[in-house]
């Protein structure tokens, strides 16, 4: 009887820890999915699209205080989105070996299309800022559009 009280103890836990958890999706490609999340994404042969109408900004308002600039979107709206699958890519084109400094001195651009099958690294931060970075890696394959 203790042992199963114990579990229903632990299992409730477990359950309301991860109510507040907090889990996000890293990808390669954000360029390529213009903003879209990789759970509402689909593909076609030349399109990637939103499965879901996301919420854009239709009207922004800039207002300055003390000097600072700040744009804010007064109008927005739910609509369908579709980009092409084939989009330019920043990558870097030089880099510096140097003792001190590893990195990049160049950047270009390189035209790459979205993949049907991708690595993503999902990452989860609890209600007390626990993380288990680096995350979990796994492959992700997009559905296609009906």
């Amino acid at each position: 009887m203790k042992s199963i009280l114990l579990l229903a103890t632990v299992l409730a836990a477990t359950i309301s820890a991860s109510a507040f958890a907090d889990t996000t999706i890293y990808s390669d490609y954000s360029e390529g999915l213009r903003g879209l999340t990789v759970e509402n994404a689909c593909l076609t042969d030349t399109e990637v699209r939103s499965i879901n109408p996301i919420t854009v900004c239709t009207k922004t308002e800039t207002t300055v205080i003390q000097h600072i600039p700040n744009t804010v979107c007064v109008a927005s709206e739910s609509v369908q989105v579709a980009y092409p699958r084939i989009y330019s890519q920043t990558i870097c084109t030089r880099y510096s070996n140097i003792h001190t400094w590893t990195g990049c001195l160049e950047y270009g651009q390189q035209e790459t299309t979205l993949p049907t099958t991708i690595q993503i690294r999902t990452e989860t931060v609890d209600v007390h800022g626990r993380s288990n970075f680096p995350g979990v890696f796994s492959t992700y394959t997009f559905p296609t559009c009906n």
